[in-house]
């Protein structure tokens, strides 16, 4: 065969040319492994830049939501001074702050009230005043869907918070925000890495199987690690359907698709090839 190794020609005709199966068995092992290493990084880049995409402006928008809603609950003459773990409010007890209007959360998600400040508080205050934290005088008590949990008032710095300091402090989350989106996408891709070089390497392993005990019915008899580059090469079908699926943010909502249309088109491959026997180098 013409030795013709650039990842576009193997792609393409490992996607439209059942005979150029049979050069590929006659090629070394490594021109499969890295036609392998090529399309797990294709498939790597094109999903990490389209998630990337996707997911940073709804970070940024998260992100902004939440801080100008801390921003609005806030009442401007609040003034939170504390002293020796001991805390203190301008306002009478019990103080309550409400939640915010957000059209983005339907009414029933969220308590009625964010935090009630009363150093007398209970449990049962917190429910009584449906809020979703209750200040005492020596604890935090958080109210989650299923559970309330109560954390002790403890290494509390002594000083005093108003509505500024809350400006000062979301000008600087706000100064955060492009590190976390970076942070975000790199664990993203770390783990679209991962997907794609690891675990379809292994799962390779299964369609090989798959391909190995049909080629015995059709008779060609290939070794495993032939059926192997042949699961490998044949996987480029559904690789392309997938990135189609992926740059066009749809789905497709049939199980384990991809390893089906794998097994066909390797199926496809082994029977067309059939009956005859293909010795690797």
């Amino acid at each position: 065969m013409h030795r013709v190794k650039a990842f576009p020609y193997v792609f393409f005709h490992s996607l439209t040319s059942i005979a150029y199966y049979k050069d590929i068995l006659k090629t070394k092992r490594s021109f499969s492994i890295k036609y392998f290493l090529c399309l797990a990084g294709l498939v790597s880049i094109v999903s990490a830049l389209n998630l990337s995409i996707r997911v940073t402006p709804a970070v940024r928008n998260t992100i902004d939501t939440v801080l100008s809603q801390l921003e609005t609950m806030y009442p401007d003459d609040l003034v939170i001074k504390s002293n020796n773990n001991v805390w203190e409010i301008n306002k009478n007890e019990p103080f309550i702050i409400p939640f915010a209007k957000m059209d983005e959360v339907p009414q029933g998600d969220l308590p009625e009230n964010f935090i009630v400040f009363y150093k007398q508080g209970t449990i049962e205050d917190l429910q009584k005043y449906n809020a979703f934290m209750l200040i005492n005088e020596k604890n935090v008590i958080l109210q989650s869907t299923n559970k309330i949990e109560s954390y002790p008032i403890s290494d509390v710095p002594n000083g005093e918070f108003n509505k500024q300091s809350l400006k000062n402090a979301v000008a600087n989350v706000r100064g955060l925000v492009g590190p976390i989106e970076v942070g975000i996408i790199l664990i993203m891709s770390f783990f679209i890495v991962l997907y794609n070089f690891g675990f379809r390497a292994i799962y390779l392993f299964l369609i090989a199987t798959f391909v190995w005990l049909l080629s015995m019915v059709a008779g060609s008899h290939y070794t495993y690690k032939q059926s192997y580059r042949i699961s490998l090469h044949a996987m480029t079908l559904p690789v392309v359907i997938e990135l189609m699926l992926t740059t066009a943010n749809a789905h497709f909502n049939m199980p384990f698709w991809f390893m089906l249309l794998n097994m066909t088109f390797a199926a496809v491959v082994v029977f067309g090839l059939s009956p005859k026997k293909i010795t690797a180098k």
